[in-house]
């Protein structure tokens, strides 16, 4: 399994130099959800997806990335500090 992050709006994939293309074979892959997570927090990019890849496009499973509405950002980037 790997996983990518895509750009849901133009099908790109964020890539191994952290710019974006075309093709997956080029992608970063993160090796777990919670890195992938962890490097869209800190871009902050919208209409991001992570996708997990299990061989071919037809198994690929897409999960839209977004900050729960109502989240501080403090909170988003791990800083667990008390919000007044």
């Amino acid at each position: 399994m790997r996983v990518f992050l895509r750009d849901a709006r133009n099908g790109k994939y964020l890539g191994k130099d952290w710019g974006w293309t075309e093709k997956q074979g080029d992608a970063y892959d993160f090796e777990s959800g919670d890195e992938a997570i962890k490097a869209w927090s800190l871009r902050r990019e919208e209409s991001v997806e992570m996708i997990y890849s299990f061989g071919g496009h037809k198994l690929d499973l897409s999960i839209p990335l977004a900050a729960p509405s109502g989240m501080p950002e403090s909170r988003l980037h791990g800083r667990h500090d008390q919000v007044e």
